[in-house]
């Protein structure tokens, strides 16, 4: 992934589109949605702060690891909205076990974004 650090806002930018397939277990339509999204394109200029993890858990919970490529896409289907919320949780989820994330540590991201992500999935 190429990424550009804004010191001001404390975020990254794509220098480059990032891609990955979405796994048939979380198509769309396993959830209900009449959605056919099998590639998941984040566009070159697109902000993401990786994993939202507040700063007091850095040091369990860094916002940057293993699970990094998983949470630019989530970041970007909680802007893009396209099969709802819960499916995006369940995207997130499904490409960190691809990414080797460990289960114990998956689960806590997967609940804080069940739990938090509400208020930045309705922007």
């Amino acid at each position: 992934m190429n990424l550009d650090y804004d010191y001001n806002t404390g975020s990254f930018t794509l220098a480059k589109p990032y891609e990955r397939f979405i796994p048939l277990e979380v198509q769309p339509m396993a959830f209900g949605y009449d959605a056919d999204i099998t590639i998941v394109t984040v566009p070159v200029g697109f902000r993401t702060d990786f994993a939202s993890v507040p700063r007091l858990l850095w040091s369990i919970i860094p916002p940057i690891g293993t699970y990094s490529g998983a949470a630019v896409i989530h970041d970007y289907l909680y802007t893009q909205h396209p099969a709802g919320r819960k499916w995006c949780d369940a995207v997130f989820d499904c490409l960190m076990k691809e990414d080797g994330v460990g289960w114990i540590e998956r689960k806590i991201m997967w609940v804080a974004v069940r739990i938090f992500g509400r208020k930045p999935y309705d922007g």
